[in-house]
């Protein structure tokens, strides 16, 4: 009797091979999206983590120049300076105080190269450049200068009694830049963009809790009196253009504030402060007043 033998298969078909070169590759990608998304969380976590050591070493620094402008009101007899200030004030020393912490804020904090080298002068005050900044040659760009300036500043923190070691509290998160022929370290983010600051602040979002009270008008911490804002009376109308150029703010009333800033994933600066749209998340930019809240992702 003869067997039949049962037909034997041969390989796989190219319908077969193809369904599962189709399903590898839909492995692939959702392991390699997977991976991205943990990566891109990973650095933004990271540069959280930096941008708040950062923003408290910088809030420590700028409570350090407010405390000794106020002492600078109460020494006795009065510090020559802040006496002369006094002078143009009208003899109002609550608005002498406002003024001479704004010009110390803004010598302390420059924001560009051109601001770090320049004196501030007003009513017969004249604030000299730091030292600290004695080595900055040609601006580069805005965020050039300012990302350059911000690691002079905190590296010369000690100055102001503040303790700070660029090392430890950003592990390494530095790099190096060149404006011209002069090279400049700065801080990083986790995408390696420069890290930034603004010296004064202000926008709507701070204009509403939890930064201020709810229904407050009148929020500006440097002028709580309104001494500057409200300056009306002798010398105030005409002078009080000039106190704005010379200091680099606003005597508006609001609310401003020292912040870090992380150009995000983009490593773009989407905008100069978050304002209008880019205050409800259309910009990935990170800001270090953010931040301070426990828990509030910085973008």
């Amino acid at each position: 009797m003869i067997r039949s033998r049962s037909p034997r298969r041969g390989g796989f078909t190219l319908i077969e091979l193809l369904v599962v070169v189709a399903i590898l590759a839909l492995l692939a990608a959702l392991t390699t999206a997977g991976v991205a998304r943990v990566r891109s969380a990973q650095q933004a976590k990271a540069s959280d983590n930096t941008l708040t050591k950062l923003q408290l070493a910088l809030d420590a620094q700028w409570l350090a120049v407010v405390g000794q402008c106020h002492k600078d009101r109460m020494q006795k007899p009065a510090q020559p300076q802040f006496a002369a200030l006094v002078t143009f004030c009208d003899n109002d020393v609550d608005r002498a105080e406002s003024l001479w912490v704004y010009m110390n804020l803004r010598r302390a904090f420059p924001e560009t190269f051109t601001e770090a080298t320049s004196a501030i002068a007003l009513g017969g005050v004249t604030l000299q450049p730091r030292k600290t900044f004695a080595g900055v040659g040609t601006s580069g760009t805005p965020a050039q200068d300012s990302a350059a300036l911000l690691y002079l500043i905190m590296s010369e923190s000690a100055t102001m009694g503040v303790a700070f070691s660029a090392d430890d509290v950003t592990q390494g998160a530095q790099t190096d830049f060149t404006i011209g022929s002069t090279k400049y370290r700065a801080f990083k983010d986790a995408w390696g963009t420069p890290v930034t600051f603004r010296r004064f602040l202000s926008n709507t979002e701070l204009l509403a809790p939890p930064y201020v009270k709810p229904g407050a008008t009148h929020t500006d911490t440097l002028d709580p009196l309104r001494k500057l804002r409200d300056w009306t009376s002798g010398t105030g109308p005409t002078n009080k253009p000039l106190g704005e150029s010379a200091v680099g703010g606003t005597f508006d009333g609001n609310l401003k504030t020292p912040t870090v800033v992380s150009a995000g994933p983009n490593q773009g600066f989407d905008s100069g402060s978050p304002v209008g749209s880019n205050a409800t998340g259309t910009t990935d930019d990170v800001f270090g007043y953010r931040l301070r809240r426990q828990g509030t992702r910085g973008d």
